[in-house]
């Protein structure tokens, strides 16, 4: 049995309380929830997992006609989502990595890039036991607290135009989806449906808005689109962290097989006119479960996160999360961060930086890392994945103290 405990935490709030609840949970676990009207606490509850990669389903009950929302046992990202390929490039850690957060108690963790590259937000809970979301210029330590409800928000996102982010809570007394003005401070509520909802991703244009949301009757999550002037809402396909493309209406998500492993592996679907283009998928491992995809700023590749869960310690299934980057067409795939640095969450800026979340010194933060992509595989060095290790510290843009780490 591999078993995955309260590593996950607040840290992995978002992540986990969504994986908590997927389709591709098991039905053969034993399952206690614990009635509760007040939000999650921070420490997750340990769920047991086995060797197809299953977890308890959540729970749900009704009190005097209202749905009352059980604490769900949150299961890590790693591994519970649950060679050199042939390809037309090759990629290679840059000369550098950088550390941007600094978080000692708590975590940073959920990181996204503003359309400009200029900030970031993320979830954190340095501050608080329930996590809120922050915004960050990148470069500078100075960041500016965006939500502070007593529930947690977390799974924050830009709006094309960089005015609005977008997040889900649980301060309704499920997972649902707000968007606040960061002009006016003005949160205003985009979903309420009983069922959670989580995830939120903008299309392109800012039209439309890609999400996940969990059907309790059959028991997975799917994928839905709103349209944000309208209101209408329209079901996608099976799977979860849909993202939109940055330059068209193609969303990367992640979808479990339906037998054997049940590993997460990485497809592609189209939004048009006339409906919805058959899935594609993308990129798939017999060993990794390769989750929380993600949209260069180009569109033409995609970075993603690639678990071998093992047996024993949950520890160890957070040190085996790895960074990988292939193109959209499925070729050249290659890994941005070591095996065994526990690098997950990955996010892409417009200036090719993949952004991360990785526990080094006992606390989960997010770093950055320049990947260098040639089309000539002679005229580089091989692949070398950057590391963890040997940080060197260096002087931010307000004086104060980033990390950067030779590559």
């Amino acid at each position: 049995m591999i078993t995955f405990g309260n590593h996950a935490s607040a840290k992995l709030i978002g992540v986990a309380a969504l994986l908590s609840l997927t389709g591709c949970l098991s039905q053969r676990q034993s399952f206690q929830p614990t009635a509760s009207n007040s939000p999650a606490p921070a420490q997750a509850a340990t769920t047991t997992m086995d060797h197809d990669g299953y977890a308890a389903e959540p729970s749900y009950a009704r009190t005097n006609g209202h749905h009352q929302r059980y604490d769900f046992a949150q299961v890590s990202l790693f591994g519970d989502l649950p060679g050199v390929s042939s390809g037309e490039s090759t990629q290679h850690a840059g000369p550098s990595l950088q550390q941007h957060t600094f978080a000692v108690e708590g975590a940073c963790f959920d990181p996204v890039v503003s359309p400009d590259g200029k900030n970031m937000v993320f979830a954190s809970t340095q501050h608080n036991l329930q996590p809120d979301i922050y915004l960050k210029p990148i470069g500078y330590n100075t960041m500016t607290q965006l939500t502070s409800d007593p529930a947690g928000d977390v799974q924050p996102t830009f709006s094309p135009d960089g005015q609005k982010v977008a997040f889900c809570s649980d301060r309704s007394g499920n997972w649902d989806i707000y968007a606040t003005e960061l002009a006016t401070g003005k949160t205003q509520q985009l979903t309420d449906d009983p069922a959670p909802e989580m995830h939120p991703s903008y299309s392109a244009d800012g039209r439309e808005l890609a999400y996940c949301r969990y059907n309790m009757r059959s028991g997975q999550w799917e994928i839905w689109v709103m349209d944000l002037q309208a209101g209408q809402k329209r079901f996608v396909t099976p799977g979860l962290f849909p993202q939109f493309s940055p330059v068209d209406h193609r969303i990367v998500y992640q979808r479990a097989k339906q037998r054997g492993s049940r590993w997460f592996s990485i497809w592609e679907v189209e939004i048009n006119g006339s409906g919805t283009t058959m899935p594609t998928e993308i990129a798939a491992s017999p060993e990794r479960a390769l989750t929380t995809p993600r949209w260069s700023a180009d569109g033409q590749f995609i970075v993603y996160c690639a678990v071998a869960p093992t047996e024993g310690q949950s520890d160890n299934a957070i040190q085996n999360a790895q960074v990988w980057v292939i193109r959209r067409d499925g070729t050249a795939k290659m890994p941005v961060t070591d095996p065994g640095t526990g690098s997950f969450s990955p996010v892409c800026c417009r200036d090719g930086r993949i952004f991360f979340c990785a526990n080094r010194g006992g606390s989960e933060n997010i770093w950055s890392v320049l990947p260098m992509i040639t089309q000539d595989d002679s005229s580089v060095e091989a692949n070398r994945p950057v590391a963890l290790d040997g940080a060197q510290q260096t002087t931010g843009h307000n004086g104060h103290d980033e990390h950067l780490t030779g590559g």
